[in-house]
């Protein structure tokens, strides 16, 4: 899946990704660009630059320290996790997912889980269904986007009705959302995800850290898989509450029938 090149704060720079684009959760997609956006009241902005180096434009406020972002969703719901950093169908994917194979319907509720600005969205009719998706930047450097979101809160939906609606494949996935729309932790964004015809309850959700590269060297045998922004993903696991990680975590056993629990970006016992 080709990635973006987005900014915070304000102002979304050249974008590069194909995003959300099929049932099977992330598959990637061909490289695109985007028309900048300017914001009625830019503040800083970030840019990959020579190197594969993200770089503000100017003086980024500082992330929390620690980071801790709230959960999307509600993990008491949740019964198993796709882990971030690891190879699914044909690519190494930087986000994971959560499912909910309990629910007699797609009812999830999905949350903004850090104050940011809502840069880019997708809104496409596949199989019979809606299907929508968001990323979002921070102004201090973190990425974050939802997708597979099937039923969106009113003030979403009115963001995304403004969007091209895609229909079946079309090359580019995503677009931006000119102005950018400030977002707080807590809103919520989705009533009900994945596919309903198939009772397919699922919500992607992936992390990226603007700020510096990740550092994580990915197994021989993934490595054919990644992709330059794959260098910034994290485990966003490691991101979210004490309580709300262990708690995902102990659903390991019921992952990715393929990769299972191995993870690059999860350095924990299970993902070896």
């Amino acid at each position: 899946m080709k990635r973006i090149l987005l900014i915070g704060g304000g102002v979304v720079i050249l974008a590069l990704i194909g995003f959300f684009a099929s049932r099977n959760y992330f598959l990637r997609q061909p490289k695109q660009t985007s028309s900048p956006i300017q914001s009625s009241s830019p503040t800083v902005s970030w840019q990959l630059r020579e190197g594969n180096i993200w770089k503000a434009t100017g003086t980024p406020p500082a992330c929390p320290d620690p980071l801790v972002i709230a959960t999307p969703v509600d993990v008491s719901k949740v019964t198993a996790i796709l882990y971030p950093g690891q190879p699914r169908e044909d690519a190494f994917k930087a986000h994971g997912a959560f499912r909910f194979s309990s629910q007699t319907d797609n009812s999830a509720v999905v949350k903004v889980p850090m104050d940011a600005e809502l840069v880019r969205g997708s809104r496409a009719f596949r199989e019979g269904e809606n299907q929508y998706s968001f990323e979002f930047i921070a102004p201090c450097g973190i990425w974050y986007s939802v997708g597979h979101l099937l039923e969106l809160d009113p003030k979403f939906l009115a963001i995304a009705n403004k969007l091209p609606l895609i229909e079946g494949f079309q090359k580019q996935q995503i677009y931006d959302v000119d102005p950018p729309v400030s977002v707080k932790q807590g809103e919520v964004i989705a009533t009900a995800v994945g596919y309903a015809k198939t009772h397919n309850v699922v919500v992607d959700f992936g992390v990226l850290d603007l700020r510096h590269k990740n550092g994580v060297t990915l197994r021989p045998e993934w490595s054919k898989y990644q992709n330059e922004l794959d260098e910034y993903g994290v485990c966003w696991l490691d991101l979210l509450s004490t309580e709300d990680r262990d708690h995902l975590r102990s659903l390991f056993g019921s992952g990715d029938s393929v990769t299972g629990t191995k993870s690059d970006y999860c350095h924990y016992p299970e993902n070896k």
